[in-house]
């Protein structure tokens, strides 16, 4: 059995990210030899190509190079077209392909994806995550009232999913031609939808989608850390935080600021290993980085390990991040404030959203 897994971009910052995506999946995999990478690229050079080829040539798996912009052409002059190039994925995938997977490019697996091919889809086109941000954030309300310009439905109550990771029957992708659906109704449809390929997928594919445990695609803001919505989720909630695939999603890449220590230390390990060596953001090579992502790391250890009880050995593992650090106590102590204000602000700009969106939602219907 081989693991086919697919990423996608067009962004040359975002090819270190990449290279340690690859590098840590492949390493995970109790199959290193059977995993086949294939990247859907545009508007990258040789010399990116080759920078990726230098990260990956010791590794045991097989990768190939796809350029996308002959399949893409429909919509390739919209300026957010590389959003929805992976639901070109199959046109670059053997005919006998069964199943497939999509990651973002933005991840680091800590586990094995091979158990992915196990997994029973009962008919699903697709498996995938429910994003965290949905209750938080009015994403399935904007999504039910964009529906209607694509002649579909959404209901503010659906589960909303994020597109991050997505594990996919590929005959029965082939079979909903979501390509041409998005291309038919692209410039005064799918490409103004606010969330891009996320809202598109949700739409194209609304209650054909099956849940997975949060592992598969771990998004974890800091405003998650308290917030973390656990009722749209099933399974065991000790389950959720022992990450299989972690997702940086959105602004919050692993070597920008608002990512704790352990992530920082995980990500940078493997970009080492890769030929972006000893490359390090700005930010992360001043002294406040360090001293905000242990702060966070402290904030997500009391709020995980200690209110929710959901991490193994929190008490280990504060101890000894104080004694490296013990100037984070009188810091944390001044954190309640911060999070009230922060808060208040939250709500405002929710609020504002909510009426953006009932606005818009007028405009359409007249």
């Amino acid at each position: 059995m081989s693991f086919p897994v697919v990423f996608s971009t067009n962004s040359r910052d975002h090819l270190h990210y990449l290279a340690v995506a690859v590098r840590s999946l492949v390493q995970t995999c109790s199959k290193p030899e059977a995993v086949e990478v294939y990247l859907l690229w545009s508007e990258l050079t040789s010399e990116d190509l080759s920078r990726l080829k230098d990260s990956w040539d010791d590794l045991d798996c097989r990768y190939k190079f796809c350029n996308v912009d002959s399949v893409t052409q429909p919509i390739s002059e919209h300026p957010q077209y590389g959003f929805w190039s992976y639901f070109w994925l199959h046109t670059f995938l053997p005919e006998e392909t069964e199943r497939v997977l999509y990651l973002d490019c933005d991840v680091v697996c800590s586990r094995d994806i091979a158990e992915l091919w196990e997994i029973d889809m009962g008919g699903c086109v697709v498996a995938a995550v429910p994003d965290p941000l949905s209750l938080l954030e009015p994403l399935s309300e904007s999504l039910a009232g964009s529906a209607p310009t694509v002649g579909l439905e959404f209901d503010s109550s659906d589960t909303y999913f994020n597109s991050g990771m997505l594990l996919i029957d590929l005959p029965k992708w082939r079979k909903e031609n979501l390509m041409e659906k998005i291309s038919a109704n692209f410039d005064e449809g799918f490409g103004k939808l606010h969330l891009h390929d996320q809202d598109s997928l949700n739409l194209l594919l609304r209650k054909r989608i099956l849940e997975l445990s949060p592992c598969w695609n771990l998004i974890e803001y800091a405003r998650l850390y308290s917030d973390w919505p656990f009722q749209i989720y099933s399974g065991d909630p000790n389950d959720y935080f022992q990450s299989k695939v972690r997702h940086f999603s959105g602004e919050r890449k692993p070597d920008r600021p608002w990512v704790r220590l352990s992530d920082k230390q995980e990500f940078y390990r493997w970009l080492d290993q890769t030929a972006w060596k000893g490359t390090r953001s700005s930010w992360d090579r001043n002294l406040p980085s360090l001293v905000f992502s242990r702060l966070l790391e402290l904030h997500y250890l009391v709020f995980r390990g200690l209110k929710q009880k959901v991490l193994n050995s929190p008490w280990k593992r504060i101890l000894g991040l104080l004694l490296e650090a013990p100037y984070l106590v009188p810091i944390y102590a001044l954190l309640p404030l911060y999070r009230f204000l922060h808060s208040a602000k939250r709500k405002a700009h929710r609020r504002m959203r909510k009426l953006m969106n009932e606005r818009r939602f007028r405009s359409l219907s007249s």
